[in-house]
């Protein structure tokens, strides 16, 4: 049977991953912010590609 693994934190690490966590939580929603923008101009881009309706009967 395989072994469980017991991960082993050391203090300063801890102390490491408490400092960054409110930078990391700050650099995510950077990160999601231009993805949502990216999304909308490559709509945008996408439409200005297409033919464009011209008047007709």
């Amino acid at each position: 049977m395989l072994k469980e693994r017991k991960l082993v934190i050391t203090p300063d690490a801890l102390d490491s991953m408490i400092t960054d966590y409110h930078w990391m939580v700050n650099a995510i929603k950077e990160m999601r912010a231009e993805m949502v923008i990216g999304a909308k101009t490559a709509q945008y881009g996408i439409e200005a590609t297409l033919p464009k309706a011209t008047g007709g009967r």
